[in-house]
């Protein structure tokens, strides 16, 4: 039998949501716990969503990705409308996003950092500032280097612990779909 889920309520952000699988049992997935989806009734949505502001959706979806791609597009909309517009970005603004991808590359996240050099080689500041460009180039080339080296000064790769913390973030519908 194809599982047919409802999402039921999500914050803007899309880090709490509220879905029902086919069977009716309603799940409470937090994207900042390490625990997986919890099983809730339906007077928690009702609450969740009377204090807490979170959105009813009360839509179904043909399987856990479409209902997972559609949370991710509005929380996506969402977060646009407050991102600053790349003319208005300062130089100041590239500095803090430089300091930014020096995290991401200790913590070793370098597709975040990938990500975040490349938007601010876009920036018109960065473009017309020789310096500035040559800083982001320069992240841009830490943040490639092969994820299996290890600089001085980097942080030990990802303990086991914590691999398994970011496997339960992204199966947490798959095991919601299981049980």
């Amino acid at each position: 039998m194809a599982d047919h889920p409802r999402l039921l309520a999500m914050t803007a952000t899309g880090d709490v949501v509220f879905a029902q699988d086919s069977a009716g049992r309603i799940w409470l997935s937090e994207a900042l716990s390490e625990d997986g989806p919890l099983l809730v009734d339906a007077a928690a949505v009702d609450d969740a969503v009377a204090k807490h502001h979170l959105t009813r959706v009360d839509r179904s979806f043909d399987s856990w990705e479409e209902l997972d791609d559609f949370r991710l597009q509005q929380a996506e909309a969402f977060l646009q409308r407050f991102a600053p517009r790349p003319h208005d970005l300062t130089a100041d603004d590239v500095r803090r996003g430089l300091r930014q991808i020096e995290r991401r590359i200790r913590k070793r996240e370098r597709p975040i950092a990938r990500r975040l050099a490349l938007h601010l080689l876009d920036l018109d500041v960065v473009r017309l500032d020789e310096t500035l460009h040559r800083e982001v180039v320069r992240a841009l080339d830490a943040a490639t280097t092969p994820q299996g080296t290890t600089w001085p000064g980097q942080p030990a790769p990802p303990s086991e612990r914590a691999i398994r913390a970011r496997e339960r973030l992204r199966n947490r519908w798959e095991a919601a779909e299981a049980a």
